[in-house]
């Protein structure tokens, strides 16, 4: 919206600098437009700079980690250079999940007294209204800066 905003602002002082009567009004509008214009300038650069606008939010969800449908194991894979953990959060569950190393993600492995995976994001989200107004349609707003996955397996359990 910001963007629309300096569009917008742009648009109104050329009109205001070719048509408008020379004058005190002419004159004020020009100044404030011209404010509005470096005040969304700023308000960009702020955001792309410091993430003016955002704030760091942590969610940490923890399920329940179940084995193979005929052990307790925690199955593990190297691929490309990146460790890939195989996982079930239901025994039910047909679908394999994975938690895999990478730039944004990290993946821990420690022992514990019950089998659970937590899994902890940090995200950007909105300050307040002003803000969501202001940035929408940046696609900002629920951006994963990074994500923990923890694997707490009892010692009777295998890790492949």
């Amino acid at each position: 919206m910001i963007l629309v905003i300096m569009a917008l602002s742009a648009i109104a002082y050329f009109f205001v600098a070719v048509l408008a009567p020379a004058g005190r009004g002419r004159r004020i509008g020009m100044w404030s437009l011209a404010a509005l214009l470096i005040l969304s300038a700023a308000g960009i650069a702020a955001n792309d700079s410091v993430r003016f606008g955002l704030t760091t939010v942590t969610v940490t969800k923890r399920e329940p980690l179940v084995g193979t449908k005929t052990a307790k194991v925690l199955v593990t894979k190297n691929r490309a250079k990146a460790p890939v953990v195989l996982y079930r959060t239901n025994p039910l569950q047909h679908k394999v999940l994975t938690a895999a190393s990478g730039t944004t993600t990290t993946v821990a492995i420690k022992t514990g007294t019950k089998a659970t995976v937590t899994t902890t994001d940090r995200q950007l989200r909105y300050r307040n209204g002003w803000a969501a107004f202001l940035f929408a349609w940046s696609g900002q707003n629920g951006y994963r800066l990074h994500r923990t996955v923890t694997f707490t397996v009892p010692d009777d359990w295998q890790i492949n």
